[in-house]
């Protein structure tokens, strides 16, 4: 003869219920990228909070689980955010910088061209100094 429980029957309907919501929450989080789950927070914080209203379980320990990954996930949000801004410094740094040795350069080119320039000029002058003179010599 068979008896039936009914606590039993209840606290299995309960964990299928609490194993079927975890399930769900499992995959769709982890088919989400890390930089992604974030944006289910409110979808899930909805599941809970339709679930306490109903008032047949107590969620809390797997709502604490969820809170506690969210709260990591803002963390980890944050310093990812934090790397990608130093890295973006960091970048800009190393183009200024960049930028720096090339003017340095340029300015250490242009000195250079500018004593050649003035060689040429000094050359020129005698050159028609010379002119000059010879023409005077010529007449």
């Amino acid at each position: 003869m068979s008896v039936f429980e009914g606590k039993c029957v209840v606290f299995n309907h309960k964990r299928k219920y609490i194993l079927g919501l975890w399930e769900e929450i499992c995959g769709k989080l982890s088919k989400t990228s890390l930089d992604n789950i974030s944006s289910y927070k409110d979808d899930i914080c909805e599941i809970f909070k339709e679930t306490s209203e109903i008032n047949l379980l107590d969620l809390s320990p797997l709502k604490s689980l969820v809170d506690s990954l969210f709260d990591c996930a803002t963390s980890y949000d944050q310093e990812h955010s934090n790397f990608v801004d130093k890295a973006h410094e960091d970048k800009k740094m190393e183009l200024l910088s960049n930028a720096k040795e090339c003017l340095e350069l340029f300015k250490v080119e242009e000195g250079e061209k500018a004593k050649h320039v003035s060689s040429n000029k000094k050359s020129l002058k005698k050159v028609k100094q010379k002119v000059v003179t010879l023409q005077g010599e010529r007449e």
